[in-house]
C-alpha cells in the first residue's frame, strides 16, 4: 500500500479508521472533517498529513460511480422541475463532493453536508438548517436515502415525507466486511453492476 511504502505505516486501514473515531470527540455532534481526520493520524504516526488528504481524495475520485436507481429518480425529479439537493452526513469537504456529483452528471440546486457545518442529519440539525437556508415547507419536502435512522426516522419524524432506500450493499448481499482493500473494490465496483 502507498502509506507502507512511503511512510513505513503497517495497518493504514484500522489506524485511520481509529483516527476518525478520535478526531470526532469534542465535536459538535460527533462530526469531523478529512482534515481533522488525518490531522490526528499525523499526531501518532510520522506522515505528510496533506499528501494523505489529497491521497484520499484520489481514491475516492477514482472508485465512487453514479448509483444508476437513484439517478433515475434525480432525473425524474428534475424532468418535473423539483428542486433537487444533496443532503449528506460525510467528513468528506462539500467542494469535493460538489465536484463528484457534477462529475457524474447530477446539476443541483444546493448541497448540505455534514463536515461543513457539523450539522447532522440523525438529531435532525442538518434538515432544520436545510430548511431554514432553502425555507421549505415541510410538508412539500421528501427525502430519499439510505440509512433507516438519519434518512428516515429522522426527517420522518419532523413530518418530512421520507422514503428508506435500501442500498445496493444491502440488496446485494455484500455487506460483511472485506479482508483486503481489493476485495472491497471488488464489492463495490459489483454492487453497482
Amino acid at each position: 500500500s502507498y502509506v507502507l511504502e512511503e511512510y513505513q505505516i503497517a495497518d493504514f486501514a484500522e489506524k485511520r479508521i481509529l483516527a476518525e473515531a478520535k478526531s470526532r470527540v469534542g465535536h459538535e455532534n460527533n462530526e469531523t472533517t478529512l482534515g481533522d481526520i488525518y490531522t490526528t493520524f499525523a499526531n501518532e504516526y510520522p506522515c505528510d498529513k496533506e499528501k494523505l488528504f489529497e491521497k484520499e481524495l484520489q481514491v475516492e475520485t477514482k472508485f465512487l460511480v453514479k448509483n444508476p436507481w437513484m439517478y433515475e429518480i434525480y432525473a425524474y425529479a428534475k424532468k418535473k422541475h423539483k428542486k433537487v439537493l444533496a443532503i449528506s452526513d460525510m467528513y468528506l469537504p462539500k467542494e469535493f463532493i460538489v465536484q463528484v456529483l457534477k462529475d457524474q452528471g447530477y446539476e443541483l440546486d444546493g448541497v448540505y453536508v455534514s463536515s461543513t457545518n457539523f450539522q447532522v442529519k440523525g438529531n435532525q440539525s442538518l434538515f432544520r438548517f436545510v430548511q431554514k437556508e432553502e425555507d421549505i415547507d415541510l410538508t412539500k419536502w421528501i427525502h430519499i436515502g439510505d440509512n433507516r435512522i438519519s434518512d428516515y426516522e429522522s426527517p420522518k419524524s419532523m413530518g418530512i415525507e421520507a422514503y428508506h432506500y435500501i442500498s445496493v450493499g444491502q440488496r446485494s448481499g455484500f455487506q460483511n466486511q472485506s479482508d483486503t482493500l481489493a476485495e472491497s473494490i471488488f464489492k463495490a465496483v459489483s454492487q453497482n453492476k
